[in-house]
């Protein structure tokens, strides 16, 4: 089996992940604003958690699937790694949006698809150097942008 077969499939599964997370992500805040449009006090729905649950569902399934193949390494280290770099670029991406959500756009797409590809680098003996690389700089990429926006 080629090297890159399960990277990509890594690559395609963290886009689909991420583009179910920006969907639900909307779903929750739009049924968060409709149910507190006529509240004057603290509102408290569950739809924030509601949205965030069933993407963590999603994205551990997905990913447990995805990091699968064989030259994928154990999914105790890879599963985890995944879903925790597609979260911290959804964390960054809704800095950068004009919306209480992650807008949808091929860029996004491409960084919530990113993380899980390096994860699965990281797990081809060759790649590995390359995996570990990429995710230092997506995640000092991710802080400094982060911090340049909001500080």
């Amino acid at each position: 089996m080629s090297r890159r077969l399960p990277v990509a499939g890594a690559a395609v599964a963290g886009a689909f992940t991420g583009w179910w997370a920006t969907g639900l992500w909307q779903w929750a805040v739009e049924s968060h604003e409709r149910s507190c449009a006529d509240s004057t006090a603290l509102c408290l729905t569950p739809y924030p958690f509601a949205g965030f649950a069933s993407w963590l569902v999603l994205a551990l399934a997905v990913s447990f699937f995805a990091l699968r193949p064989p030259g994928v390494g154990t999914r105790a280290a890879t599963v985890p790694a995944s879903v925790f770099l597609q979260t911290f670029s959804l964390a960054v991406l809704a800095v950068f949006s004009r919306e209480e959500y992650v807008e949808l756009s091929a860029v996004a797409l491409a960084l919530l698809g990113i993380g899980p590809a390096l994860v699965a680098m990281c797990t081809v003996p060759g790649w590995r150097r390359g995996g570990v690389a990429g995710i230092g700089v997506l995640l000092a990429a991710g802080l400094v942008s982060y911090v340049c926006t909001v500080g």
